[in-house]
């Protein structure tokens, strides 16, 4: 009986600690398996800050004329006709701006001009401000009511409305006629000299060198 006990005890203890092993052994696999188990993160997706500073962009503007330093200089987009003066170190001593639109926006590679006193008084260039290369189409600003263009339109016009006297007219009045060259014109001089004033001013066909053709384009700007 005592034999029986001893290997039942014997046979428990066999199997407390095979249990006990064994749990052991599926307690550390656990423990294993969770502290090597990757851990999920939050992952952070940073996002580019915007620059909170506007870049302006520069332009070129080629400052002339009547300042104190005239170049290229570089300004920002939006300065004014003003701003490259000042740029350029102001106007020289002879400079004006009474023709300039100085509140002008600049654009790239404009072209400044400064005028002086005396080129505004004698009307030369007084109606050129900026202009764009390379065709320099410039924009214009008249200084007075009448420029030295307008006055020589005008001075033309003139010449063209009013009669040329075939009978008092110098050589260099004659050859304003249309036609009529230095050679044609001393003919005429030549032919008044030698035969008396013209009597109509149909006989300037008389002279050599001027037919029916020559006579009907000056015909409406001369007179006897």
């Amino acid at each position: 009986m005592e034999e029986k006990k001893e290997k039942i005890i014997k046979i428990l203890k066999q199997n407390i600690i095979g249990l006990t092993i064994s749990v052991i052994t599926i307690l550390g696999s656990f423990i294993y398996i969770n502290s090597n188990k990757c851990e999920v993160c939050e992952t952070k997706i940073l996002e580019p800050q915007e620059s909170t500073e506007m870049v302006n962009k520069l332009i070129e503007v080629d400052v002339k004329g009547a300042v104190k330093n005239p170049k290229v200089y570089a300004l920002e987009e939006g300065a004014t006709v003003e701003d490259a003066i000042t740029m350029a170190g102001g106007l020289a001593k002879d400079g004006v701006t009474k023709n300039i639109n100085l509140s002008k926006k600049l654009k790239d590679e404009m072209v400044v001009y400064v005028f002086t006193n005396e080129e505004i008084k004698a009307e030369k260039l007084a109606n050129e401000i900026v202009c764009e290369v390379p065709k320099c189409e410039c924009e214009t600003i008249n200084v007075s009511s009448e420029t030295s263009i307008s006055k020589s339109n005008q001075a033309q016009n003139n010449n063209n409305n009013s009669l040329i006297s075939i009978n008092t007219a110098s050589e260099s009045e004659l050859t304003n006629l249309d036609g009529i060259g230095p050679s044609k014109a001393k003919s005429i001089i030549e032919y008044r000299n030698a035969n008396g004033p013209f009597k109509t001013i149909e006989d300037i066909k008389n002279v050599s060198g001027i037919g029916d053709a020559a006579f009907e384009k000056i015909k409406g700007r001369i007179t006897v």
